[in-house]
């Protein structure tokens, strides 16, 4: 039987902008722009690999009740 091993390494950047904040009773909230960044990579035995896998996104953020998203 085989054993695999692998190590991992990832990283990820966070970007969040509050473009309006409401704080009235009823629903308390907090919307704003979120912007992302990742990468990673993984070594396992027997494949000689060199390159880190990467990621963009963005969008919306909507927080109700001012909760932690």
């Amino acid at each position: 039987v085989a054993r695999i091993e692998k190590i991992m390494a990832l990283g990820n950047l966070e970007l969040r902008q509050d473009l309006f904040n409401s704080r009235n009773r009823l629903v308390p909230f907090r919307m704003g722009l979120l912007a992302f960044a990742d990468v990673g990579r993984v070594w396992v035995d027997g494949r000689d690999e060199h390159f880190w896998h990467s990621a963009l996104g963005g969008g919306l953020f909507l927080s109700p009740f001012n909760m932690v998203i």
